[in-house]
């Protein structure tokens, strides 16, 4: 058996016997937000050489030590990424030209040999004492078309007459999405008469399919860093004509590569499955998240069984038959469950029970009182049939796309117990609230129905305890409809029962929002929506002690606070980038002082760019207007009346950037990061 190929390793579970553990072929890299399509690209022929079910990595987040035991095959240009001195890492066709000292370390960690993409990349490995071999790239590999062809293109160059022009240039979207672009990228390339372009992913995939493809000499001419190009020069690519090249003599080299280094025969698929992420995509506090968790592996029911798990939607209702159904209709159209069980409380005396049975037979009469209770909670989800148990209440709907195959395969790829999902808060005129704190309401909603794993609240407004590792849920979500479906004076009333139970935590201003300046999104727009609307997305969950160190240096605590616009931490700091940044402080409870807020900091100043402009804001007011002309580091002090901050549960400070710049834009590096203000500590100091 090849290292690549998939095999099934006994681990033990909890209860101490042995259970199986799915490795995936490969780990390959995966783009968020990459910009360009040409990165998806390289994945699609990687992948297609590997064949079977890879897993996905994403390039530029922190890497992940999961599903180590598969080799992990990086390609391309690496970028930003936080690295892990990974020795399963296999380096096929790699090219370097940014963070070469860090690069080289990760490099010299690995066990296989090294194939570089160009000579460029082999010249800097050798001046390191790293001997590679130049094995091109693997959209070289790409098969010869043969069929009739149609289409002439322009791809982000002037376009010429008689071409269609399309770019390679791409929106922030999914994987997914990202996936399916590039595989009809490829398509129209296979296909095409004549392409003309400037781009690397489009020009060699037109000379493995042996489509003409021109690159303009003006273009090249006016490139910043022509390193990237350095394959091309070794093809013998000649500039303003048409090139048809023979390819295979580099192309059965990278493929003899993999195969020697992998130990294995390579045996490409035509169209390869989509690689599926093993973590949450990168930003958008997921990391706060997965690192706050206690990690140990929760049962595999899937693997225990060889077959997929089993879903049940659990909707707890009390008088809710006007809305039940349509909560129930969501359930059932998503596709996404196995069985629905409802659990009607007993002091009901609507038609909520004739409503519910018309879904399911699994209609359940529970005593009445709060559903996150921990006696009534256990023994709801007791009767649930399912392996994993989705959660709802009557007022709820299920959004977005709850593809149960990308379930399965996260369940399948990853020791999970649970799943965070968005949840959105509907208002009348078909919007949702986009500001805090209703824009970042995230819930542990699905979860394994393993009583091991489980400890149920015992009051409200807590979330269910679940052990175990978890991943964020961004393309589904849950809609709140309470604010439509009730009058304000009964939301007054609510709120009245919960600040009896809860007075330290009665959560009222979710619940009367008329009164406040709102952001308010259509609901065509998904949640993460609200982070191009400039307002944080999701609350982070670690609490904040008055006067501790938020220090965010590699290392440090910076992310356990951070939403929006950041970078990675780097060993001086974190920069935050072009939109807003935000840092939110959970406290146990108010302050009942004024504040002051404690920024040390430096700011993005070049001689291209000598004036570094931003803002802080603090419930949608500036408290500070900075204009900053050095790049050396700055302590700056905000004070916060206690009119203003005393009653606050949740601070939240806005890094607003006027005026980033990137590296790349300023012609001093290949960074494409449009960078503002870099924080290294922050404090919030009671008075």
């Amino acid at each position: 058996m090849g290292p690549h190929e998939p095999e099934q390793r006994e681990r033990m579970s909890s209860s101490g016997s042995p259970r199986q553990h799915f490795v995936p072929r490969a780990r390959v890299l995966i783009y968020g937000n990459s910009g360009n399509i040409g990165d998806a690209v390289q994945t699609v022929a990687m992948a297609r050489l590997l064949g079977g079910q890879c897993a996905g990595v994403w390039r530029d987040a922190p890497m992940t030590d999961l599903c180590e035991e598969a080799p992990f095959v990086v390609n391309g240009w690496l970028g930003r990424g936080t690295l892990r001195l990974d020795p399963n890492a296999l380096f096929a066709g790699i090219h370097l030209g940014f963070r070469e000292p860090d690069y080289i370390r990760w490099i010299r960690a690995s066990r296989f040999p090294v194939g570089a993409r160009d000579e460029h990349t082999r010249g800097l490995l050798a001046s390191n004492g790293i001997a590679s071999e130049i094995i091109g790239c693997a959209t070289l590999t790409l098969p010869r078309w043969r069929g009739p062809r149609r289409g002439r293109y322009s791809i982000d160059v002037e376009p010429v007459a008689g071409t269609e022009a399309g770019t390679s240039i791409i929106p922030d979207m999914s994987w997914a999405d990202q996936w399916k672009a590039a595989l009809q990228r490829l398509d129209q390339l296979r296909r095409a008469e004549l392409v003309y372009s400037r781009r690397l992913h489009v020009i060699l995939p037109c000379l493995a399919f042996g489509t003409p493809v021109v690159f303009p000499l003006n273009e090249y001419r006016d490139l910043f860093d022509k390193s990237r190009l350095d394959l091309l020069h070794t093809l013998g690519f000649m500039y303003d004509e048409a090139v048809e090249l023979d390819v295979a003599p580099i192309a059965e080299r990278f493929v003899r590569f993999l195969a020697n280094a992998l130990r294995t025969s390579i045996e490409p698929v035509e169209v390869p499955p989509m690689p599926v992420p093993i973590v949450p995509p990168p930003g958008d506090g997921a990391a706060a998240f997965e690192e706050s968790l206690d990690v140990r592996f929760a049962p595999d029911p899937g693997a225990q069984r060889g077959t997929a798990p089993r879903i049940s939607a659990l909707v707890f209702t009390k008088n809710g038959a006007g809305q039940l159904r349509e909560c129930l209709e969501s359930i059932r159209h998503s596709g996404f469950v196995d069985e629905i069980v409802v659990c009607v409380d007993r002091e009901t005396i609507d038609a909520s029970i004739d409503v519910a049975r018309q879904y399911t037979p699994h209609v359940h009469l529970v005593p009445p009182g709060a559903p996150e209770v921990s006696g009534k909670m256990a023994a709801a989800v007791a009767l649930c049939a399912g392996d994993f148990v989705l959660r709802l209440d009557d007022d709820e709907q299920l959004g977005g796309r709850w593809d149960r195959q990308i379930f399965e395969l996260l369940v399948r790829f990853n020791d999970l117990s649970h799943f965070w999902v968005p949840r959105r808060w509907l208002m009348p005129g078909d919007k949702f609230i986009a500001s805090a704190p209703w824009g970042r309401d995230l819930h542990p909603r699905i979860f394994l129905k393993d009583p091991r794993l489980l400890s149920f609240p015992s009051r409200v407004h807590e979330h269910l305890d679940i052990e175990g590792r978890s991943l964020v849920l961004y393309d589904r979500w849950i809609d709140h409809r309470v604010l439509c479906l009730t009058s304000r004076a009964e939301r007054e009333a609510k709120c009245r029962r919960y600040l009896e139970l809860r007075p330290d935590h009665d959560l009222s201003e979710f619940y009367l929002p008329e009164d406040r300046d709102l952001e308010l999104l259509p609901v065509s727009e998904p949640p993460s929506a609200v982070a191009r609307s400039g307002v944080c997305r999701f609350r982070p969950q670690v609490a904040y002690t008055p006067g501790s160190d938020i220090d965010f240096r590699e290392g440090g605590n910076g992310a356990n606070y951070t939403v929006g616009a950041w970078s990675h931490p780097e060993a001086w700091g974190t920069w935050t980038l072009a939109g807003d940044a935000q840092v939110w402080l959970p406290l146990n409870r108010p302050l009942h002082t004024g504040a002051k807020v404690s920024v040390v900091a430096q700011a993005f100043v070049r001689p291209g760019h000598p004036v570094c402009r931003a803002q802080v804001l603090y419930r949608g007011m500036v408290v500070a207007d900075w204009a900053l002309d050095t790049a050396a580091p700055f302590e700056q002090c905000i004070v916060l009346s206690a009119g203003l901050i005393s009653a606050d549960r949740s601070p939240a400070f806005t890094f607003r950037n006027l005026n980033a710049r990137s590296p790349l834009e300023l012609k001093e590096s290949p960074d494409p990061r449009r960078l503002s203000l870099g924080l290294i500590n922050l404090r919030l100091i009671s008075d």
